[in-house]
């Protein structure tokens, strides 16, 4: 009997979910291989270690191990309904702690960029620690309501999603007013920096580094989550899995080069014992302008 057009286009929108977890896995093993000297040198060469280094290290091989362990759940012959649900459920949670430790090194960059602004720190902490207690709320609450099987078809599989509660779409936005924050803030500080430069020209680089990346972070993670968010709101169960995989290491990947990106601007008798301590770098007497 032939398969019904529904159900082509079912194993279609599967198969396309293998193949981003492909993709996904090659771009987290070629970032790796690209910057793996950066990592010896800027962060296992150097000490003593920080917290920066241990959210650095967590992002960069908890991002690789959840793109490869992805993929081989995806295509392994015989998959199981318990194997399909551990594996989205360990998925959801253990990516959640990459993005967050990624949405922590942007919070720092925030900081230092706002020099060690207590008003800044408590906005941000404060609306950070809103957003991961509504994730973890809303993942437990997923987790009760939602089932998913194994389902295959000659010699494909798939992790099929039978029950989801509808409204868990409104997991994307979350995270996206969070980062539109972060972003808001930074470039903010990028107006005030073009403005300063008008008046004060200087050539340091690490404050335009940190507001660079944080924008282009942003515009970059924000295509994944809309898409993400545009799909789960059409059809969550068939489309949960079609770039849930990227959506985490992405960050993973663009979380890595924030850290590798700050650290070669730095030589080694600068380096701070965490992002927020660039604070001290970026004062505006460093920059070649008065004290107010």
């Amino acid at each position: 009997m032939d398969p019904r057009p529904e159900e082509i286009r079912v194993w279609e929108v599967a198969m396309q979910g293998h193949y981003n977890r492909m993709a996904t896995l090659a771009l987290v093993i070629w970032e790796y291989l690209i910057t793996v000297e950066d990592e010896r040198v800027l962060f296992w060469k150097r000490h003593p270690w920080t917290f920066a280094t241990f959210l650095f290290l967590w992002c960069r091989y908890i991002g690789i191990l959840l793109a490869l362990w992805g993929l081989f759940v995806a295509v392994t012959p015989g998959l199981t309904d318990s194997v399909s649900t551990s594996w989205l459920r360990a998925e959801g949670w253990i990516g959640m702690s990459v993005i967050w430790s990624t949405q922590a090194i942007l919070q720092l960059r925030i900081y230092a960029l706002y020099e060690g602004s207590p008003k800044i720190a408590a906005l941000i902490s404060t609306l950070f620690l809103m957003e991961v207690v509504s994730i973890i709320s809303m993942f437990a609450f997923a987790s009760v309501e939602g089932q998913v099987v194994a389902e295959a078809m000659h010699d494909m599989v798939r992790c099929k999603v039978t029950a989801v509660p509808s409204w868990i779409w409104l997991f994307w936005i979350t995270m996206t007013s969070f980062e539109l924050l972060l972003c808001i803030l930074a470039l903010y500080k990028g107006c005030q920096r073009v403005y300063l430069r008008r008046q004060f020209p200087d050539h340091r680089v690490l404050q335009d580094i940190l507001i660079r990346d944080s924008v282009i972070f942003y515009v970059a993670i924000q295509g994944i989550y809309l898409f993400n968010l545009a799909c789960w709101i059409r059809d969550t169960k068939d489309s949960l899995d079609v770039l849930t995989g990227l959506a985490v290491a992405l960050p993973s990947v663009m979380g890595g080069r924030l850290m590798i990106n700050v650290r070669r601007a730095m030589p080694d008798t600068e380096l701070p014992l965490s992002p927020s301590d660039i604070s001290g770098e970026l004062s505006l007497s460093h920059f070649g302008c008065p004290d107010q």
